[in-house]
């Protein structure tokens, strides 16, 4: 035979809560503690067991309506403190039940009069006039009776609520995140009033000539960087500085990253910057401070000039609002799509070093009239650093082959043109150029002075 369950009632005196009837209430048994155990029966009104004999305190329990929330424990189940005391919906004394039940009684004589009232001032009329009877002045008497009887709810009945509970606990967390915003909010008015009174003293040290805007810039910098290495993130002209000044001098680069919280040189390499096919003073200047530490002999170079063919598209750019993949030669855009790249590097002939410097999106390799004023305007900008421009090295492409000789007219008796009153050269690329004599000789024979020469006296010179 299956055991039948048995539910808890609460204990104080006047209570109708059971545990069967509602999820949402906790009971808690009485103290262990005999004095706190008295006192809860006496507050309660169950002074009938306090002489019970072998009165186990876990018999009789008190529901969670009796407590307020400030004597509850919410962390992982509802549980009393230590000094809990039920207070809430307690009946209390003889002298208050008394009160009580005359405030009823009074009430109920009231309601009495009221509806006796009521009754002397409606009119009997016949059953079959009933219907078309007014009933506005009896209405207008009940509706006052009721407003008369009608009674506020007391704060006790309804402070221990769940949705004011959930509110409650709303409001602590609310209370929390405002002492931690407001936390927040006067650490930053400390660090606005320390970064004005640096400004201030900066601008001053600026007025007698002791600092520069970069080392104030820089001050700021580093302010506003974190301690550790790692979760920084730079700004962008921090980042161009520091890509400057390692250009500049990648040793002393490192020397003062052990003193200044700098971008490391892996952060540096995986820099992109925006460089639209346009010339860019920025370039031009970087390459003027990198030849200040350099040795005079650094400052001569070759152009080397190259393309590459494209596949012709077009993507429009949402963020710039400007279509990508017409032809533009220095900003100049015309309505054709690209079809070839080309591109412009240094390369120094005495000291080691390469640069790129320029590239440009053409429609047709036959446009080279563009090509020439492009290729002009970078050597004068290079003329006008100090750079020393003796050489144009590019391939056998048909384009180039056309522009060496039809623009810049050079030839065999004159491999040079002038330019600013400066000899540049005119040479096509070596490894090329044995590249397609080997191609040449691989499907052709020729003659010289009477001779042949043949890719199979190679041959044959290998093999013996």
């Amino acid at each position: 035979m299956a055991k039948r369950r048995s539910y808890t009632n609460c204990c104080v005196d006047g209570c109708l809560n059971k545990q069967k009837d509602s999820d949402t209430i906790s009971f808690f048994k009485l103290p262990k503690d005999s004095e706190r155990r008295k006192e809860w029966l006496k507050i309660i009104g169950r002074p009938d067991l306090l002489n019970k004999p072998n009165l186990k305190h876990g018999s009789y329990k008190v529901c969670s309506q009796h407590f307020e929330n400030s004597m509850m424990s919410f962390v992982n189940k509802r549980i009393l403190i230590p000094t809990a005391i039920p207070t809430l919906h307690i009946i209390g004394t003889e002298s208050q039940q008394q009160q009580s039940t005359s405030k009823t009684e009074n009430l109920r004589k009231t309601f009495d009069v009221s509806i006796q009232t009521m009754d002397s001032h409606i009119n009997i009329l016949p059953v079959d006039k009933i219907k078309n009877a007014s009933m506005t002045e009896h209405q207008t008497q009940t509706d006052i009776n009721i407003k008369e009887m009608q009674t506020q709810t007391p704060v006790a009945l309804s402070s221990g609520t769940p949705r004011k509970r959930k509110l409650y606990l709303q409001l602590q967390e609310s209370e929390v995140k405002r002492k931690r915003l407001q936390y927040e909010l006067d650490q930053r008015k400390i660090q606005l009033e320390a970064s004005k009174s640096s400004s201030l003293a900066l601008s001053d040290d600026d007025d007698d000539g002791k600092i520069t805007r970069i080392f104030s810039k820089l001050r700021e910098w580093q302010k506003s960087l974190k301690n550790k290495y790692k979760g920084n993130r730079y700004d962008p002209e921090f980042k161009l500085f520091a890509m400057n000044l390692h250009f500049s001098s990648p040793r002393a680069y490192r020397s003062l990253s052990s003193l200044l919280k700098l971008p490391s040189e892996s952060t540096l390499s995986r820099l992109k910057l925006n460089i639209r096919p346009e010339i860019d003073d920025r370039i031009f200047n970087t390459i003027a401070s990198k030849f200040k530490s350099l040795p005079d002999t650094a400052k001569y170079c070759i152009i080397c000039v190259d393309e590459m063919v494209l596949k012709r598209h077009l993507y429009y750019d949402i963020k710039n609002d400007e279509i990508i993949g017409l032809h533009n030669v220095n900003g100049n855009i015309t309505n054709e799509a690209a079809s070839n790249a080309y591109v412009i590097m240094l390369r120094g002939i005495v000291v080691n070093w390469k640069q790129p410097i320029a590239y440009a999106l053409l429609a047709s390799t036959k446009q080279y009239e563009e090509l020439d004023n492009w290729m002009n305007e970078v050597m004068s900008k290079l003329f006008q650093i100090g750079i020393k421009v003796m050489a144009i090295v590019s391939d056998q492409g048909s384009n180039f082959d056309r522009y060496a000789k039809e623009i810049k007219q050079v030839t065999i008796e004159k491999p040079y043109f002038i330019f600013n009153n400066h000899k540049i050269y005119y040479i096509f690329d070596v490894p090329h150029m044995l590249k397609c004599v080997r191609n040449n000789l691989l499907t052709n024979d020729f003659f010289y002075d009477g001779k042949r020469i043949s890719w199979m006296y190679i041959e044959k010179l290998y093999k013996h």
